[in-house]
């Protein structure tokens, strides 16, 4: 589907930044299905902030976690450069497949806590927006 959906938008938008970043995404799941080290998915894909590298490399973070969300947070905290930015796409691809309670229970309340931030609400609205929006499969 994300590959999909990289087509549909790349269709859609202008024409700045990565012109194949399908091709960089499935080139990344690829390369993370060789079970590299962390090291080696930065050097061989990047870690910067540049969408063309950010994006793959959170895909092929979540791939070589194995879908695990806080294993795919905790290598992108190890990744270098931009580390947040490749975290938070990691973390939000894999924890929206796998649900919070994938999430060890004393992390959520230290985040929640430092943050003053609510998972939940934040969820709630995220679904509300989900079923506002529509997407032309065209």
């Amino acid at each position: 589907i994300a590959l999909l959906v990289s087509d549909i938008g790349q269709k859609r938008g202008h024409n700045v930044g990565e012109s194949q970043m399908s091709k960089r995404i499935k080139d990344a799941l690829d390369f993370a299905s060789q079970k590299p080290s962390i090291e080696e998915i930065a050097m061989t894909i990047g870690s910067s902030v540049a969408s063309y590298e950010s994006v793959p490399a959170a895909f092929a973070i979540v791939h070589a976690a194995g879908g695990d969300p806080w294993k795919a947070v905790s290598m992108s905290a190890n990744i270098g450069d931009d580390t947040d930015t490749i975290g938070a796409i990691a973390g939000a691809m894999a924890g929206a497949c796998s649900g919070i309670t994938a999430f060890p229970e004393q992390a959520i309340s230290t985040i929640s806590l430092v943050n003053n931030l609510s998972f939940e609400k934040v969820a709630r609205d995220l679904l509300k927006l989900r079923k506002q929006a529509t997407l032309p499969v065209n």
